[in-house]
């Protein structure tokens, strides 16, 4: 759990506490990395660290929700834009944050980051999907955002060489294979 106050002086230390954990884990695994070296490396008290957080699962956790908070905003503004490529918007965001996603998939916890996007999935599917049952959406949520999640992680092992636009295409052509056979009326069993 993390507890972070409206204020500079915490929301300072939260910004180095953060980067702190992303440069650790550039070195190590998560499970490695100790509250005293991300307070060290960010220049904070372990007191200060405890006060904010209770873990380094916590910043990582924080990170999470902070990016896919921000990246809800923005695909609200884009929301007003009549022909807007979603897809590409979200892409972009993600890319544009790519240090902090990297920071994410080498702690082995994409499941933090998947989490964090999949109630905000309907911002970028198209309206057809939007009029499924509860029931329905909860299973194209979980696709939508695992297929997201896939496709940054493999655009990382790959040495980030893709574009925004070749992975928003990469995207679009999967999420077009899953759209597809959901939308095909399934074959009758015969019992």
């Amino acid at each position: 759990m993390y507890r972070i106050k409206n204020d500079k002086r915490t929301k300072r230390s939260v910004e180095r506490i953060t980067k702190s954990l992303t440069e650790c884990l550039d070195k190590k695994p998560l499970a490695e990395i100790g509250v005293a070296e991300i307070a060290k490396g960010a220049g904070v008290s372990r007191a200060t660290f405890y006060r904010i957080f209770d873990s380094p699962l916590d910043v990582l956790d924080y990170l999470c929700k902070t990016l896919t908070q921000e990246l809800e905003v923005s695909m609200s503004q884009l929301m007003a834009e009549k022909d807007a490529d979603y897809t590409l918007h979200a892409i972009s965001f993600l890319i544009n944050h790519a240090e902090s996603h990297k920071a994410i998939f080498r702690s082995g916890r994409m499941d933090l980051l998947e989490n964090s996007v999949r109630p905000r999935i309907e911002l970028i599917l198209p309206p057809s999907e939007k009029l499924l049952s509860e029931t329905e959406m909860d299973y194209v949520k979980y696709s939508v955002a695992a297929i997201l999640m896939a496709v940054l992680y493999v655009w990382y092992q790959h040495g980030c060489k893709e574009s925004e636009s070749e992975l928003a295409s990469v995207y679009n052509k999967i999420s077009n294979v899953r759209y597809n056979y959901y939308s095909e009326t399934p074959p009758k069993t015969v019992h």
